[in-house]
């Protein structure tokens, strides 16, 4: 009613300020709808306030992360979650949240990995252009995964020769109708979330070879806001 009330006013730019937070999930979805098409009906410019995450990339033109009053990034949704400028703003948007691997940096014989601390995983070719000049001294750096990055092959799959996998523990199976959320555990990375789609065969329990889609990983400097080293151009709208 009070959205209905400043439209026929006609301003100039409306202030959102988390309107939909008290609705439940269904109709939370259908009005972020009705909301981005009364956006593209009426033109106004619009400052959308939340915490959620999906609201933000649905809704969004731009998306300016904020955190204690200051800016990390403002662009569009697609950059920001897929060239994110910190692990605080990787880290923020995306449900699940990103994976993060702490580990060190090693050279060897000219080929630069990531020890993750239970296995060593070969740096791509476009991320080595970037971090060759901190390969000295083994430095400490931040790995990060998109759960859905993450593939859990299925008993029968073939896994390609090339493929970079680490062995990991399943411990937690979340389904979500055809998707389904998996927790999983290295010997050093306790909590890791793959978002895969939703089978059955998958034990609690078990020990599985996960393969990571290094194209997709991105690089940063140790701390909770470490700055980005290395991400790959994100795919075209």
């Amino acid at each position: 009613m009070a959205l209905g009330r400043a439209i026929v006013r006609d301003p100039q730019c409306f202030l959102f300020d988390e309107p939909l937070s008290n609705l439940d999930a269904k109709l939370r979805v259908e009005m972020r709808a009705e909301i981005k098409r009364l956006h593209l009906e009426l033109g106004s410019t619009t400052v959308y306030v939340t915490h959620d995450q999906e609201e933000a990339i649905t809704l969004g033109d731009r998306v300016v992360v904020m955190k204690d009053g200051v800016v990390h990034q403002c662009a569009g949704p697609l950059e920001i979650y897929h060239r994110p400028v910190n692990r605080f703003v990787a880290g923020f948007l995306g449900t699940p949240p990103m994976n993060f691997f702490t580990g060190r940096l090693v050279d060897e014989g000219g080929q630069l990995f990531f020890d993750e601390g239970t296995a060593k995983l070969p740096v791509p070719a476009w991320a080595a252009v970037a971090l060759r000049d901190r390969s000295a001294g083994n430095p400490e750096l931040v790995m990060g995964v998109r759960p859905e990055a993450i593939i859990i092959p299925r008993p029968n799959d073939s896994v390609a020769a090339d493929a970079v996998t680490l062995p990991m523990k399943l411990w937690l199976v979340q389904p979500l109708g055809a998707k389904m959320d998996v927790y999983l555990a290295t010997a050093r990375h306790e909590r890791i979330v793959a978002h895969v789609d939703a089978r059955a065969g998958l034990g609690v329990g078990e020990n599985w070879p996960v393969v990571l889609d290094m194209d997709r990983v991105h690089f940063f400097e140790p701390g909770e806001a470490g700055r980005t080293i290395a991400s790959r151009d994100f795919p075209a709208a």
